[in-house]
């Protein structure tokens, strides 16, 4: 009778559960070590009871939930992504357009001056004597850059508007260059006189991107004064110097509306490698 009743207790006392929880105080100490050591051996966690099992089961079931976003949470991320995008986006555009129209006309200045220098030595070291806007054009832009179309009498004028919002101004005698940019002869003299300036032949126009806007002076297009023995970004009726040749305020900043606020210090500014807008 004392040995079935110590198998019993020995049975009760050899798992985890029953050892932790149900073991009766009647388990002797030998019952306890053979549980302990059926649990050693078994490699049973003392911990795995019932009820630690559901609560395990509870706790995988929340992370699962909490795996994924909600139709709510979704909507709320994206309506503060579309915020932030309204407001980062356009500033990004218009840095992306502001340094790629400033790396086309320090290219179109270049190319300005090689061809005008080679015009200049083909006619034998000097220019004078060129003849009209239409002249020059067919003489010079037509014969030294490559071009897919030109404009000229009778024909759509090339409209651009000073920085300051003066009168848009019109172009008849121009081309569309292969690469997108417009070059077009604003005014002329033959006997490069012009305006009682000597040295200067012709003023133009370079408008990088084309037909595209917002063809104003400072921000795609730019100004570049011919003359018997160089080019110029600026007009030579007044010093390097001058506000008009160094001014380059942007709207609406004060200042912008300004007579010496042309735009035409603005490829000068570049030119310098300086921060294009002067205010």
């Amino acid at each position: 009778m004392h040995r079935q009743t110590d198998r019993q207790f020995r049975y009760k006392c050899n798992s985890a559960s029953n050892l932790i929880y149900s073991c009766p105080s009647e388990c002797n100490e030998e019952s306890v070590r053979f549980g302990i050591k059926a649990i050693s051996e078994s490699k049973t966690d003392p911990s795995d009871s019932p009820q630690n099992d559901k609560k395990r089961q509870q706790n995988n079931s929340f992370s699962k939930k909490k795996a994924g976003f909600t139709l709510a949470e979704v909507l709320i991320t994206l309506t503060i992504i579309g915020i932030i995008a309204s407001y980062t986006i356009p500033d990004l555009v218009s840095s992306f357009t502001e340094n790629a129209n400033t790396a086309r006309a320090k290219k179109a200045y270049s190319l300005m001056a090689q061809a005008w220098d080679q015009y200049r030595e083909d006619r034998g070291g000097s220019v004078i004597g060129f003849g009209s806007r239409q002249n020059l054009k067919d003489s010079f832009l037509k014969k030294y850059f490559s071009y897919v179309k030109e404009n000229g009498f009778g024909d759509t004028n090339y409209i651009y508007e000073n920085l300051n919002a003066e009168t848009y101004i019109g172009i008849d005698a121009g081309i569309l260059v292969t690469d997108g940019t417009y070059i077009g002869i604003h005014q002329s003299d033959s006997s490069c006189a012009l305006n009682g300036y000597v040295g200067d032949c012709a003023t133009t126009i370079i408008d990088v991107n084309g037909d595209k806007g917002p063809n104003r002076i400072g921000y795609d297009v730019f100004n570049i004064t011919l003359r018997t023995d160089k080019i110029t970004p600026f007009f030579t009726a007044y010093s390097a110097t001058h506000s008009v040749n160094t001014s380059c305020i942007e709207p609406p900043h004060a200042g912008w509306d300004g007579w010496t606020n042309k735009g035409n210090g603005c490829l000068n500014r570049i030119l310098l490698n300086t921060t294009k807008w002067s205010g």
